[in-house]
Formats: C-alpha cells, sequence, structure tokens
C-alpha cells in the first residue's frame, strides 16, 4: 500500500467521516508508537531495518545500535557516564557508548576507525504515493498505530483497547516471522561430543 492507501484504510476502518482529519499531524505520534514504543506497545526492530554506518556522528534515522566493533575488535555497550574513568586510558577499544547524537569509544583509539549495524527508521511517507517497506509488507502496523491515536482522539475506550490488541498482534507477529526467517534453513544439530542415547 501507498501512503494514500493506508489513509483510505483508517477512513474504512474508523467508521468516521473525520477518521483522517489532520492525519498528517497525528505521524510523527505514530511513527513514535512504530519505532520507539509505549508502554502498551512494543516497538518495531525486524531486519529490514537493519543499516550499517562508519561515522561517529550518528545518522538521522539511527535509533538503536546491533553491534559496534573498532578495527577488529568488537565493543560492548557502557554508560557514558562510566567513560569519565575509562577515556583517558590507553590500549585496546573495548567500550563505547552515545553521547546526544556522538557515538564514543573507550579508550579512545589513536586512529580512530569504527564500523557498526543499527536499527534505523524507514523513510517517512508525506505524499499519498509514497512508500517505504512497512507501508509495502506489513501497513496493518501503519493502519493500527492510526487507528490507537483516533481513538484517543475521540475518547473511545472500547476501540482504543480492540487496536492496542491489534497493533500488538501484528507488530509481535512481524517480529516473530522475521526471527524464524533469518534462521530459516540452517540445521539443528546435536553439539559436539555429546553421543545419541547418553
Amino acid at each position: 500500500m501507498n501512503y494514500g492507501e493506508i489513509k483510505a484504510a483508517v477512513q474504512f476502518y474508523g467508521t468516521r467521516a473525520d477518521a483522517t482529519e489532520g492525519i498528517t499531524y497525528t505521524l510523527p505520534v505514530v511513527e513514535q508508537r512504530i519505532y520507539r514504543g509505549e508502554v502498551t506497545t512494543p516497538a518495531l526492530r525486524i531486519s529490514p531495518m537493519l543499516k550499517t554506518g562508519t561515522s561517529f556522528t550518528l545518522p538521522a534515522d539511527w535509533l538503536e545500535m546491533q553491534r559496534v566493533k573498532s578495527g577488529k575488535y568488537r565493543l560492548d555497550y557502557r554508560s557514558y557516564a562510566d567513560f569519565s574513568d575509562t577515556s583517558e586510558l590507553s590500549g585496546i577499544p573495548y567500550a563505547y557508548s552515545v553521547n546526544n547524537s556522538t557515538l564514543a569509544i573507550a579508550p579512545s583509539p589513536t586512529s580512530p576507525t569504527v564500523e557498526y549495524s543499527y536499527y534505523g527508521k524507514f523513510p517517512t511517507p508525506v505524499l499519498d504515493a509514497d512508500t517505504n517497506w512497512l507501508t509495502i509488507n506489513a501497513p496493518q502496523v501503519y493502519i493500527s498505530a492510526f487507528l490507537i491515536e483516533l481513538a484517543r482522539r475521540s475518547g473511545d475506550d472500547a476501540m482504543l483497547l480492540k487496536e492496542v490488541q491489534n497493533y500488538n498482534s501484528t507488530v509481535t507477529a512481524l517480529m516473530g516471522s522475521d526471527q524464524a526467517a533469518q534462521l530459516s534453513g540452517s540445521t539443528l544439530r546435536r553439539p559436539y561430543g555429546v553421543l545419541r542415547g547418553r
């Protein structure tokens, strides 16, 4: 579906003449729910969101790190507050942190290089013809998220509960199928040294 078709679906499922009124203003709130989650709804994290970067200034679409390396060393995450004790140490880099929109490594390497994979946002639709991976492959995520905001705006608690459940079901199933797809084709093997019948 494109963005215009998603808006039409919100109008249809919302069963209200004003269902898409102000939808452009609601889109940032909808994407906040999709990418950051709320207490009642999970944040979306799937492999099509994975991207790579090499800049210490994080990309504008950055959401969350998956893996960080400096040279040949894979780094562990540490709170930026912990870096005050380690930033002046010399040696092999072992940790990274994020300070606002900047990536920090400790100890600071003499020739700083970094490679990372991260979860990034899909491009935000603006025009009715606009699409992204999510609008094409899982448009129900956008539709349910819009309907949650419609229910909030209209004070319809029954609809709100139903759409939160729909949203959770859709996102959970999408993340589950994505994880299963990453494992498909791999063979389960008996651990080395384990003998049959023991």
